[in-house]
């Protein structure tokens, strides 16, 4: 077989280019109920309206990542760029700027000080009627850009309390001269406990933190531990050298076990709504094949982990609100951090999968081909894995983008979708393994 016969030989029906997009297709359908964040063109982080898709850049290389399909979030913490370091010169600049743009403010902690620390910035969460099992998914984030190269560190954390107080912490350094976090403790009642740094250009990096807190007698509320520097040598009390120092912005503070977009707040707790884009009646009818057909998506979720759940690219479905009974799709397995996870049912039974695929990066090409007894699936141009039993679902009425299946909440990618592309037609494995390359 040549390289040519390895390329499709039918044009498909649907070819949604998001990674080149700065606007929907007509065809598909969006709401959010509020404004939300995206990376810009220039790595600026910038707000776009409610109902409007976000195509988000890579801060720091800024090329293009595609839709940005994100779960609804809450930013508990209520001044998202307002801080109040004690013993600092803070310094506006005018040829510095934060991740949005807006000018940075310089700080320094002065030799006259001995401790540099922030008051509360945010309420407390209660858990006295959180989550069944008792535990509470808790993330924290801030940006972080180093002045002067200093060797300062910046504390993060959270803390569980009950009514004496007697505190539980959950700490962690953020090192500003090499971005990296310092460790994670485990502490008393805490588990899952994860840190992350993400570059965002121009010298600034996020940095992300979180864990779960497992309930215990008196212990019902749970406390975001206000930003403190430390000295380079890790020193809670200590005096600067009015030289050394760094730039701070963006805190956020969430409910789970990894990081969204940025949510800005200034005095109350800001609120993002979840992300849903679908193709449905004619529009849906106008590409789908019920009889045999090929999607490919190429995709990247940076979130890969349980607290995701099954985080899905896309599901083709019938759309019943709440009901999985027909359909397939293509997501992350929440069992497993390393690999994604597929789907055909029929009638409620598993026709095809569910199965794991190993992946060996945070980017992935996906394909399935489906028609009745004669299945494929692969990524990252792997050899597909087959099935010559079972069969397609006929009634199918709808496609989701990013998410599970419309009426259903969660399960959404959490990352960014570069490529959505239907074939009407059940492409061979040869062809299946070169467009995942």
């Amino acid at each position: 077989m040549t390289i040519q016969q390895n390329f499709p030989n039918s044009r498909p029906s649907l070819n949604l280019n998001f990674g080149t997009s700065t606007k929907l297709d007509p065809v598909v359908t969006f709401s959010r109920t509020t404004s939300g964040t995206q990376i810009n063109r220039n790595g600026f982080i910038e707000s776009v309206p409610a109902d409007t898709a976000r195509f988000d850049h890579d801060p720091a290389t800024l090329e293009p990542r595609g839709l940005l399909v994100e779960e609804g979030r809450t930013n508990r913490c209520t001044q998202s760029s307002n801080f109040s370091f004690s013993s600092t010169n803070n310094v506006t600049e005018t040829d510095v700027f934060n991740p949005d743009g807006t000018p940075a403010i310089r700080r320094v902690p002065l030799s006259s000080g001995n401790f540099h620390g922030t008051g509360s910035d945010a309420a407390n969460i209660d858990i006295s009627s959180q989550a069944v099992g008792g535990t509470t998914d808790v993330t924290t984030s801030i940006f972080v850009r180093n002045y002067n190269n200093s060797n300062l560190r910046l504390l993060i954390g959270f803390a569980a309390f009950d009514a004496t107080p007697t505190y539980r912490y959950f700490l962690t350094n953020i090192d500003t001269a090499n971005p990296k976090t310092l460790g994670i403790p485990s502490g008393t009642g805490w588990s899952n406990g994860f840190t992350k740094v993400d570059n965002y250009g121009n010298g600034w990096y996020r940095y992300t933190f979180g864990g779960r807190y497992t309930k215990a007698a008196g212990f019902n509320t749970i406390t975001f531990v206000g930003e403190q520097i430390y000295s380079s040598t890790g020193q809670q009390f200590w005096n600067g050298d009015n030289v050394s120092g760094i730039y701070v912005w963006g805190k956020q503070r969430e409910l789970g076990l990894f990081s969204t977009s940025y949510i800005p707040t200034s005095g109350s707790e800001g609120v993002r709504g979840a992300d849903n884009a679908s193709i449905t009646g004619n529009k849906f009818s106008s590409f789908y094949n019920p009889s045999e057909g090929t999607i490919f998506a190429t995709f990247k979720c940076d979130n890969w982990n349980s607290s995701n759940q099954f985080g899905k690219v896309y599901t083709i479905n019938q759309a019943i609100f709440g009901v999985e009974n027909n359909g397939f799709w293509i997501g992350n397995d929440a069992n497993a951090s390393n690999t994604v996870r597929y789907r055909v049912r029929s009638g409620g039974v598993n026709q095809f999968g569910p199965a794991n695929l190993t992946r060996t990066s945070t980017t992935v090409k996906s394909a399935i081909a489906v028609k009745s007894s004669d299945f494929a699936v692969t990524i990252n141009g792997n050899t597909p894995t087959t099935s010559a039993s079972g069969t397609l679902p006929q009634v199918m009425d709808s496609l989701t983008i990013g998410r599970d299946i419309i009426g259903i909440e969660g399960a959404h990618l959490n990352g960014h979708i570069s490529k959505l592309t239907y074939y009407p037609t059940r492409l061979t494995n040869a062809q299946l393994q070169e467009l995942t390359k």
